[in-house]
């Protein structure tokens, strides 16, 4: 019996370092989602620039 509790307190305890953690790793997939998309728009800006001057 001991031991269940003891498990349940760690687990209740070590729930919102878990958390944190699932959070940290979402912005940074996040982060890097935008970062993609910003190149990828600095790319077609760029190619819409370089055909316009050919024009």
């Amino acid at each position: 019996m001991k031991k269940v509790f003891l498990c349940a307190i760690l687990a209740s305890l070590s729930y919102p370092a878990i958390a944190s953690s699932l959070q940290d790793q979402l912005s940074a997939v996040a982060e890097a989602e935008q970062q993609g998309k910003n190149e990828e728009q600095r790319q077609h800006d760029e190619w819409v620039a370089e055909r316009n001057r050919e024009i």
